[in-house]
């Protein structure tokens, strides 16, 4: 207690105050005894900064002289910093001080890497505060002097030149003789040079300013060589840097010091690229042209006439020259410029074995193309499209060089007016926008999907194959495919109509273009033959009316299609329901593994459609109308079972997992189908299910089963599985139960906050508007907890997106409300109930756990809400101020007993739960002896199964029972251990709240 008033419990703080007591002789060890031995007067007498580096200061003041002055030189190198890099800067016998350091805490090494870090930034600035201010420069200059100095040869010197010039930089104004500052200019240009390598070409242009800076008033005229070419680097740095300013400066200094016309050359050069890239491209071209002159090129009057006679000519010089010739003085070429472009070989090489050309730079690129007349660009691009397209033998041929062929023709489109060839070229995007949203894995490699066009295939998906990089491209193919169609392409051309239709509907929906998809789904159902034609504009329109958050819209288009494929449900009664789960588990009962393994796909495309719709209609009820959902997962079982397996049968087991699970109470059915149905994607022959299965899986069941760190950890590499494969809706529902988990598997809230914002970022962007409303309210619990500011806004994200303004929860819960989002008001009403409770609020906390019985169907939140709404009961059950205890005995008991059902299944996840739970009963029961024992079980099973947060609640609980009984030391000591546990799980909120209560207690 005492060193953590005196600490404000800042560990590292605490740590060095520890290190200093017993250096200072104030605790000890004593031998005989085997005991810690101090005088706490003495300690409380000790004083003590407030701010944690003078502290470290203070204490590494203390240490010998030559361990201090190790220390100050290692500060100098930086927070990290090579072992080689420290000896050079210090003695060798000064080196033997190293593992001290390391053992006091100062630094640590960094395995297999022969180099060293600071153990705190806080370390290294405390370590960097014991040189004086005033002699800070001029031993940052002895460090680059010393290691400068122990370099054998430029070799050397080019590894260590950064930190030469580094620190030579911080004492310019301590180099006053100008050879030395001429030298120190030339070690900036080298570091400069490094830094351009490495591509850190703001530092490269630092380093070539500091050199420039360096230079004596007459240097162009002592030393005139050096200076052009230091300058003619530095224009390089400067213009790759965008920093025009200076760049536009030192070229002014080299057009009027430089001796002749040649020497300027490369400024002139440097100040038309700055002119273009200025938009001042009317004087860039003047000033070339004006140079061009004075090198004795001019050009005279472009008539036609000329302009043909001149090519003409070039064409006869041509003539005479041979491929041989061409290449041998490319050759002679390469070796004068070997020097310039070594930097550059292996470039040059991968491009060399894939038999490909670069342009040298993309101004030579925009040079090039600029010599076409700015009218005849199109016809030039129609052209080369042309002659690459007659020139491809197959279609695979085709495939190969397809973007070549259509990005050049969609250049031209004015120029093409006949209506086939039109309809040639919408064939050919179509193509193009298949293989830009084919993935990158060997299910989608381009002999996996014709591209004949006789062979449609109308239930053909890009959902399986989409590269998260590829949506937009693929969409700006589809779509100019759709505007090359003709007015009446419906009569005439109809197969191919409707498939590009619905392959554009596919992309736009991944891609989140739904003003476009809306558009084209829209013609669909006005213009396909038949409702068979239009099943996948319909259900396009459902994922786009959920996507956008109209939730029972979607609901009753699926339900209506449905009815339309002759699917119709009764109405859902508990009895129903329950028979209808009982008469499914029989049916499956009698279903082996192998039989499973061996079961026939479905074919029937009616019927494929229909699980599709089944599917969806499920994960709309979980949103809305979670009472008919086990129904449904029994039709598509049954469906199944008659008709063959589908990729939505998987679906249909993970629901059916879960109904058993809430309604039958039966976790082993519920685990096994779960997780059977993750053998579907391989039987189906279909891999890009898996992460879609894994999803659910992970969100709904596994947790019953498997540690919740592991599902948590398996959710998060899920999302990126299901965006490449073009399961956005999917995706986002993996990142949010990835969120939600790491909240209760005990991470770092620091971590599990920049995952909640980096997802409502990437939902923004996807236009997934109804996965953020959960999020948002997550979200806002984190922060919470944090003790954010709220500087961030999660509900920012709903800015101009819905028809009502969200400006906070309160908004969002009465937007759920008045929209029948049923899951959001849930997820709402629970994380009030968590914060509530955190926060030691109890009646709001007992309020909300009320209120979310409303709708209870056992996700992972239902068993948190258990958990919470346990603890809160027992928390009344012992208040004497309380009329009914009986009524919060039983509701303690009842989340009691769920937990001794759930903890027999998994004792990882619910152990310390069901035991903190049992300590709270005994406590508000008065079996203090069993309490205390209860406590003790509980707080080591959290420590041992990884869960901070519950391990600092169950110390925290201890700490309340102890007060209730008197013992101040117990009570102090669970209350400093759960402190401990909160700052490590970032909880700063709650530590605040924590510090409130001890000195409330105190007082």
């Amino acid at each position: 207690t005492t060193v953590h008033s005196k600490t404000g419990g800042f560990i590292l703080f605490a740590a060095n105050f520890f290190q200093s007591l017993h250096e200072e002789g104030m605790i000890m060890f004593n031998l005989n005894t085997r005991n810690w031995e101090y005088n706490i007067n003495d300690i409380k007498q000790r004083k003590l900064p407030a701010d944690v580096v003078q502290h470290l200061s203070e204490r590494m003041a203390r240490l010998p002289k030559n361990i201090q002055s190790l220390l100050k030189t290692a500060a100098c190198l930086g927070f990290e910093f090579d072992a080689n890099l420290l000896q050079m800067a210090i003695n060798v016998p000064m080196l033997k001080l190293v593992p001290y350091a390391i053992e006091s805490g100062f630094l640590q090494e960094i395995q297999a890497s022969n180099k060293f870090v600071w153990a705190h930034d806080q370390i290294h600035l405390a370590a960097y505060e014991l040189i004086p201010l005033k002699k800070r420069p001029s031993s940052h200059l002895l460090i680059a002097t010393r290691i400068y100095m122990d370099t054998s040869s430029d070799e050397t010197l080019f590894k260590v030149i950064f930190a030469v010039v580094n620190n030579m930089n911080v004492a310019l104004h301590l180099i006053t003789s100008q050879s030395q500052r001429n030298d120190v200019a030339r070690l900036n240009r080298i570091a400069g040079r490094k830094a351009l390598v490495s591509s850190s070409f703001d530092t490269a242009a630092e380093y070539y300013m500091v050199s420039v800076g360096l230079l004596a008033g007459d240097c162009w005229t002592s030393n005139y060589e050096s200076t052009l070419a230091l300058h003619q680097e530095a224009s390089d740095a400067l213009f790759v840097a965008g920093d025009f300013e200076h760049l536009k400066n030192v070229i002014d200094e080299q057009l009027t010091h430089a001796n002749c016309f040649d020497d300027k050359l490369q400024a002139y050069y440097c100040l038309v690229r700055f002119l273009y890239t200025t938009s001042n491209s009317n004087q860039a071209m003047e000033k070339t042209r004006f140079i061009l002159g004075e090198l004795g090129v001019t050009f005279p009057e472009a008539t036609p006439d000329l302009i043909y006679r001149e090519l003409l000519s070039t064409k006869a010089l041509l003539a005479n020259t041979s491929q041989q010739d061409f290449l041998k003085a490319l050759k002679i070429d390469r070796q004068k410029d070997a020097v310039d472009h070594a930097f550059h070989a292996q470039i040059h090489e991968e491009i060399q074995a894939s038999n490909k050309f670069v342009w040298a730079h993309d101004q030579i690129h925009l040079a090039a193309y600029e010599l076409i007349p700015l009218k005849k660009r199109p016809s030039s691009h129609l052209l080369i499209a042309t002659r690459i397209y007659m020139d491809t033998s197959s279609d695979e041929t085709l495939f190969k060089v397809i973007f070549a062929v259509v990005n050049n023709m969609n250049v031209a489109l004015h120029l093409i007016t006949s209506q086939s060839q039109r309809n040639d070229v919408a064939r050919l995007n179509r193509v193009a926008g298949r293989k830009a949203a084919a993935s990158v894995s060997a299910e989608a490699c381009p002999a996996s999907h014709s591209i004949n066009m006789n062979n449609i295939d109308p239930h053909y998906s890009l959902n399986s194959s989409f590269s998260k990089s590829s949506f937009h491209t693929a969409v700006e193919y589809y779509m100019v495919g759709v505007r090359l169609l003709a007015g009446d392409c419906w009569t005439s051309n109809y197969e191919f109509t409707l498939i590009l239709h619905q392959e554009a509907s596919d992309a736009l929906f991944v891609a989140g273009g739904f003003g476009n998809l809306k558009n084209l789904i829209d013609e669909q159902l006005t213009r396909a033959n038949c409702f068979d034609d239009k099943l996948q504009a319909y259900y396009y329109l459902v994922l786009l009316l959920h996507a956008t958050s109209n939730v029972k819209q979607a609901m009753e288009n699926t339900r209506l299609i449905l009815g339309e494929l002759g699917v119709t449900f009764p109405e859902a009664t508990p009895d129903l329901i329950y028979r209808e789960l009982l008469s499914t588990k029989a049916q499956l009962a009698n279903i082996s593994q192998q039989d499973f393994a061996k079961a026939p796909r479905m074919t029937d495309k009616r019927m494929l459609w229909t699980m599709r719709f089944m599917h969806k209609f499920m994960k709309y009820l979980f949103a809305t109308s979670v009472s008919v959902l086990p129904l449904v997962a029994c039709r598509i079982i049954r469906t199944s079972l008659e008709h063959g397996y589908s990729s939505d049968s998987a679906l249909g087991f993970l629901a059916y997992g879960w109904a058993a699970l809430n309604i039958l109470q039966d976790i082993e059915e519920a685990y096994k189908w779960a997780k059977l149905s993750l053998l579907l994607p391989e039987i189906l022959s279909s891999p890009a299910l898996l992460p879609k299965l894994t999803c659910y899986f992970h969100s709904f069941t596994s947790f019953f089963k498997e540690p919740i760190q592991a599902s948590c950890d398996t959710l998060r590499k899920t999302h990126q599985e299901l965006l490449m494969v073009g399961d956005v809706q999917e995706a986002f529902d993996a990142s949010f139960n990835h969120c939600r988990q790491m909240l209760f598997a005990g991470i770092d809230l620091v971590t599990v906050d920049k995952h909640c914002a980096s997802t409502t970022l990437e939902m923004t962007k996807f236009a997934q508007v109804h996965g953020n409303l959960s999020t948002s309210s997550h979200h806002l619990v984190i922060l919470k907890l944090i003790g954010s500011d709220f500087t961030k806004n999660p509900f920012e994200a709903f800015k101009g997106v819905l028809t009502e303004e969200i400006r906070n929860e309160d908004d969002l819960l009465q937007h759920a409300v008045s929209t029948g989002k049923a899951g959001v008001v849930q997820a709402i009403r629970f994380n009030r109930l968590f914060l509530a409770y955190w926060f030691k609020h109890y009646e709001e906390a007992a309020e909300m756990a009320a209120l979310y019985k409303t709708r209870t169907m056992m996700p992972l939140i239902d068993i948190y809400h258990a958990f919470y709404e346990g603890l809160t009961a027992f928390h009344f059950a012992r208040q004497l101020s309380e009329d009914d205890p009986e009524k919060w005995f039983r509701l303690g008991e009842k989340s009691l007993a769920c937990f001794k059902t759930w903890v027999m299944h998994s004792t990882w996840n619910w152990e310390n739960k069901y035991l903190l739970l049992e300590a709270e009963c005994h406590f508000s029961k008065g079996q203090l002896d069993k309490a205390k024992k209860k406590y003790y079980l509980a707080i080591k099973s959290a420590r041992q199964h990884r869960f901070v947060h519950e391990e600092g609640l169950a110390n925290e609980l201890f700490s309340v029972f102890h007060t209730s009984s008197g013992n101040t030391d117990k009570e102090n000591y669970h209350i400093l251990q759960a402190q401990f546990c909160y700052e490590r799980w970032g909880a700063f909120a709650i530590v605040e709240r924590l510090v409130k209560t001890i000195v409330a207690r105190k007082k």
